[in-house]
C-alpha cells in the first residue's frame, strides 16, 4: 500500500513507527531514558465520572505541591536538583531539556516530520519549562499545559527565547 505524505494513514503509518522506535533499546540508548521497550503494563481504563475527578484532584494537589517545594527536583529526581543543590546544578538541569527536544525531534524525523520550524507542538506536563523552552525554538508555536496551577513564575534562571 501506498501512503500519500499528509494523508491521514500516512500520519497513521508514522505513529506506529515511532510507538515501534520509542519501544526499543536504541531509543532508550539515544535518549538515556526509560526502558520503553518492555511489555506494556496491563492498566485498568474504565472509570466512573466521580472517580476521575478524585483522580485528577490528586494529581493536580501532588504536583501542585511538588512544584512548590521542590519544583526541578521533581521533575529530575537527583540529588544535585533538590532545592539546597539546585544553584550548583542549574544549567546541568536546563542542558536536559536541550537534550530531551533533541530526541523529541529525532524521533519526528524518524517518522518523516521534517520541517519543525512550520508545525505547532502541543505538551502535556509542561512544568517549569525545562523542555517548553528548546521546543520553543524548533517549533513554530508551543501550546505548553501543566495540571498544577503556576503558584511563582518562571524562575529567572530560565533560559529565554
Amino acid at each position: 500500500m501506498v501512503w500519500l505524505k499528509g494523508s491521514l494513514g500516512w500520519h497513521l503509518r508514522a505513529l506506529q513507527v515511532a510507538f515501534k522506535f520509542i519501544r526499543s533499546p536504541a531509543y532508550s540508548e539515544i535518549s538515556g531514558a526509560f526502558p520503553l521497550h518492555l511489555p506494556e503494563l496491563d492498566i485498568e481504563t474504565l472509570a466512573t465520572p466521580q472517580q476521575l475527578s478524585k483522580m485528577l484532584a490528586r494529581i493536580e494537589g501532588a504536583w501542585t505541591h511538588l512544584g512548590q517545594v521542590r519544583p526541578h527536583f521533581s521533575v529530575l529526581t537527583q540529588n544535585e536538583f533538590l532545592p539546597e543543590n539546585i544553584g550548583g546544578s542549574i544549567d546541568r538541569f536546563w542542558a536536559t531539556g536541550e537534550l530531551e527536544a533533541d530526541v523529541a525531534a529525532f524521533v519526528l524525523s524518524r517518522c518523516g516530520f521534517s520541517d519543525l520550524a512550520q508545525k505547532t507542538c502541543v505538551e502535556y506536563g509542561c512544568g517549569v519549562g525545562r523542555v517548553t523552552i528548546p521546543l520553543a525554538g524548533r517549533f513554530a508555536e508551543v501550546h505548553a499545559y501543566e495540571i498544577s496551577p503556576r503558584t511563582s513564575p518562571l524562575p529567572s534562571s530560565a533560559p529565554r527565547r
